[in-house]
């Protein structure tokens, strides 16, 4: 299990000693926003066919979304840190082009 997987088990079991940090929280956030991406756009199989200059093109996107308001920026940096782990999950799956 990776570390985000079980900061996100602890985050979301309410077990512990300690309460859940902001981090974890957003880290949750994350997670949620990258299963709704899989859901949305349908999951390997769809990211599989992007090359790594689409991935860059995606997260510079939302960048700029970020600095069009303040009230899109913490909304597009959970988009952008989303698309950064599917950048890196489709990396791990051997589709670098």
């Amino acid at each position: 299990m990776t570390k985000i997987e079980n900061l996100f088990d602890k985050a979301m079991s309410g077990k512990g000693h300690r309460p859940v940090t902001n981090q974890e929280k957003i880290i949750e956030e994350i997670l949620a926003e990258r299963e709704y991406q899989d859901h949305k756009w349908g999951g390997p199989e769809h990211d599989d066919i992007h090359s790594d200059s689409d991935w860059n093109s995606y997260i510079i996107k939302h960048l700029g979304k970020a600095f069009v308001s303040q009230l899109a920026f913490r909304e597009q940096m959970i988009k952008v840190a989303a698309l950064a782990v599917a950048a890196a999950e489709w990396h791990d799956r051997g589709q670098r082009k």
